[in-house]
């Protein structure tokens, strides 16, 4: 079977690690896999297994690749086109729409559609957000990452429930584990023990992350319960004005701006509580990562797949979204509670997320 995925670029965000998990999945097991991208290449490229047909379209803009991507579809003519985020989306389904073979195509939605939304406001925001609403009804299969997400895309879009199907992002245990064990041979070595608590990040420097508002509060838990450290892992445009903003408010010898690494684990397994502020997320890999470290986790409650997730596993608690008081009140409460965070998240495994790919895709789940 010939397998089409595309994206914008392989930039180290969630959707993105995901896709190219589950190309590699499709190649590993037989299948002959194309990776298209419309703006550029990026990190993840050199994860891609090596027999898989990449190629970038070198797009000036995201939405004038949709007659590039057409035209790769018919020189392709794959059986299945696969996409992640929704303007992706939106361009795979007219491409397809636009072409002369017709592959099914599952489109697969990482973000809580109607918080996302209501964020883009703006009239072209807006018409953007109409036109792609009525594209999705053309999906074969539409792959949404909790119950949470599901039943938003139904409300909001009014998507038919038996188009949609609950796929989990994967946590590769076997990794962690591999890191686990090297750190703390790293940290018998030097002796290394924590006096301040130590929270961590990892995210994108993008405005959705809400970095600004964890700074305030965290400068306010500074106030009421003393010294901590918290490490800030992932890249992005804001980095700059996050930097002078610290400084700015007081904690720049608390914060930690790690940049974009490969081993977020070696943060992770230092810290205690993992922190997600978020204006609105979809499932957060680096929230199913750091639970899967044994870290606790304070997330806004602006997040429902978060705060669904948080719930179900108890392993952590959620705070008023924007909510100094509260986000210091739970954030200290976590620190002294003296249970440990041992949630069995063993439904989470990369190998079974993998599989509920494959028989989706494969078996006749579209």
């Amino acid at each position: 079977m010939k397998i089409l995925f595309f994206l914008p670029n392989l930039e180290c965000g969630g959707a993105e690690s995901v896709t190219v998990r589950v190309a590699n999945h499709f190649f590993d097991i037989g299948h002959d896999v194309y990776f298209i991208t419309s703006l550029s290449g990026g990190k993840l490229e050199k994860k891609l297994r090596d027999g898989i047909n990449y190629s970038c379209l070198n797009s000036h803009l995201q939405w004038l690749s949709i007659l590039p991507l057409k035209n790769k579809i018919n020189e392709i003519e794959p059986d299945v086109c696969f996409s992640t985020m929704k303007e992706s989306n939106f361009i795979l389904i007219v491409s397809k729409a636009l072409s002369k073979c017709k592959p099914n195509v599952v489109i697969r939605e990482a973000n809580t559609v109607s918080q996302q939304i209501t964020a883009e406001s703006r009239l072209h925001q807006k018409v953007k957000n109409y036109i792609i609403s009525k594209s999705y009804a053309r999906a074969s299969g539409i792959i949404c990452l909790s119950e949470a997400m599901k039943s938003d895309l139904q409300r909001c879009w009014n998507i038919d429930s038996n188009k949609i199907a609950i796929i989990n992002n994967p946590i590769d245990f076997d990794l962690i584990e591999s890191h686990r064990i090297k750190q703390n041979s790293i940290q018998d070595e030097r002796g290394e023990t924590n006096d301040i608590p130590i929270f961590c990040i990892v995210a994108r420097l993008f405005r959705q992350k809400n970095h600004h508002f964890l700074f305030l509060a965290l400068k306010s838990f500074k106030e009421k319960y003393g010294e901590f450290k918290v490490y800030i892992v992932g890249d992005g445009p804001l980095r700059n004005d996050l930097e002078v903003y610290v400084s700015e408010i007081g904690v720049s010898e608390n914060v930690i701006f790690t940049g974009h690494t490969d081993n977020p684990y070696q943060f992770l397994f230092k810290s205690s509580v993992f922190i997600l502020p978020s204006h609105f997320e979809g499932f957060s890999n680096a929230l199913l990562e750091a639970s899967a470290c044994g870290l606790k986790v304070l997330v806004s409650d602006s997040q429902p797949t978060s705060v669904e997730f948080v719930n179900n596993y108890d392993i952590g608690c959620a705070y008023k979204y924007n909510d100094i008081d509260d986000f210091t009140t739970k954030l200290s409460e976590l620190i002294l509670s003296r249970s440990s965070q041992t949630a069995d998240l063993s439904s989470f495994s990369t190998n079974d997320i993998l599989d509920s790919y494959e028989r989706y895709i494969i078996e006749g789940g579209i």
